[in-house]
């Protein structure tokens, strides 16, 4: 069974927060049998690096790093029924103990 994604594949296009709230725009295309994603800051056009991008046959998975402040994410994309997204998302962030 080959289910590998065609270029008009439902993960294919330009994605924002569905209440356009964030700061976040992600373009994704299929080229050369493997998915290409990019994505910036919509405010400063700053990109995102963006690496260990996965296909499962149903969710999009990569994740992202914003260079100038060092934000790191896990990112996974399931399409709904409604051809929305459901955007899955771990964030890293460095905490430290707090002085008494």
């Amino acid at each position: 069974m080959n289910d590998k994604p065609k270029s008009e594949h439902r993960f294919v296009g330009t994605w924002i927060d569905d209440a356009e709230d964030t700061d976040v725009i992600f373009q994704i295309e299929f080229i050369e049998d493997e998915f290409k994603i990019s994505g910036n800051c919509i405010s400063d056009g700053e990109q995102f690096e963006v690496t260990n991008i996965s296909f499962d046959g149903t969710s999009l998975k990569f994740e992202t790093l914003m260079p100038s402040t060092n934000y790191k994410t896990k990112n996974k994309l399931t399409v709904r029924e409604d051809g929305k997204t459901d955007l899955e998302l771990s964030i890293f962030e460095v905490w430290k103990k707090k002085e008494k």
